[in-house]
């Protein structure tokens, strides 16, 4: 019962959406080891095989409140600078997951004894765990360092020792990037995706669709660093990569978000027909995605709404902000941070009567 539930954690955990339905599946594997430890169960308390379970109960567990915390802060607007939001969830997380990362390291080697494959596999995955936790939480030395620990634990094993050495790399290059450029470290960050990248290509192919995650988070990366003209390439890349796979399309949720992505790049450049001419396209498929009153759709409302402000059109504007600010309200929670975007946008045009353009345009980074 507790390989079954831990199996089930693991796929909706690599499967990046569903954080929550994995955090159900690794309670109720905890549940289960704890009832398998007791007095009619068939584990010894202190057994190998139950400190291997136990410990990657304990990495599934944190690592799934670590995923829904990161969509969480996607979601609210970030704390003032220097503080930090009070979080018993961090702490549980923390636990859980040091816990299971002790487990791994500890000095009698009982996890070997089980697999020594699979102890080195749940100390990565911990420490990957921890880095991500450490930079939702803003503590971005350490959690550069919990990745630099997962990658030279990986990189000791051989490609035939482990079961997914490079998707496994993939995955901490892109998340090393991700640190780095948070840091505006963005050569080093442009370093490490270009790695994954290469990695992406050698194992699917180079037109595969695999590959256009990493080129919009490459493009993002330019975003980051201000250089706004070395992120269309990337962006037009991944949209070319997505609409001739089969299992994406033009019209898929994923290229959709690159399109949303390029409309707000191009706003920045200052290229609002071009920008108009992507919305137009992108609304319909989002109604038939989402629904006609959706955060979706508000978002392109939204941005409607900042190129009309940009042109001189606040009538067109306030029509667009207007409709963004309805459906936020009605899809989203009050601390969502789009939701609190448009509201403050709408509120400074409708009192103002009018708002500059460069503060318009420094809302899409």
């Amino acid at each position: 019962m507790v390989k079954a539930e831990l199996t089930l954690a693991t796929a909706y955990l690599e499967l990046g959406s569903l954080p929550e339905q994995g955090l159900q599946h690794a309670r109720r594997a905890l549940k289960s080891l704890a009832v398998a430890k007791g007095p009619r169960g068939s584990l010894e308390k202190s057994s190998a095989k139950g400190n291997a379970l136990t410990a990657e109960v304990h990495t599934l567990i944190g690592g799934s409140m670590v995923a829904i915390m990161v969509a969480n802060n996607n979601e609210e607007p970030a704390p003032a600078k220097g503080k930090k939001k009070p979080s018993v969830t961090f702490e549980r997380a923390r636990r859980f997951l040091k816990d299971a990362l002790e487990m791994c390291q500890a000095k009698d080697g009982s996890l070997e004894i089980v697999n020594r494959l699979h102890a080195k596999t749940l100390e990565i995955n911990a420490m990957k765990c921890l880095g991500r936790l450490q930079q939702a939480e803003g503590e971005l030395d350490t959690a550069i360092k919990y990745m630099e620990g997962a990658l030279v634990l990986l990189n000791e094993t051989q490609i035939g020792d482990h079961p997914d050495k490079e998707g496994l790399l993939i995955v901490l290059h892109r998340e090393m990037a991700e640190i780095e450029c948070a840091r505006e470290e963005f050569d080093d960050a442009e370093i490490s995706l270009k790695e994954a990248k290469r990695l992406t290509e050698d194992r699917f192919g180079q037109g595969s669709a695999e590959v256009a995650p990493l080129m919009l988070q490459l493009a993002r990366l330019y975003i980051a660093d201000l250089a706004d003209e070395r992120a269309e390439h990337p962006l037009h890349d991944a949209i070319h990569l997505y609409s001739h796979h089969e299992a994406f399309g033009p019209e898929h949720p994923d290229t959709i978000a690159v399109k949303d992505e390029l409309c707000r790049l191009l706003v920045r450049l200052e290229r609002f027909e071009e920008a108009v001419d992507v919305i137009q396209h992108v609304v319909p498929v989002k109604m038939e995605l989402h629904g006609e009153q959706s955060a979706q759709v508000a978002a392109s409302e939204f941005l409607l709404g900042n190129i009309k402000l940009q042109q001189g059109r606040h009538a067109d504007a306030i029509r667009h902000l207007t409709a963004a600010k309805d459906m936020y309200h009605l899809c989203t929670g009050p601390k969502n941070r789009a939701r609190r975007q448009a509201e403050k946008m709408f509120e400074s045009l409708t009192t103002k009567g009018r708002s500059r353009s460069h503060r318009s345009r420094d809302s899409f980074r």
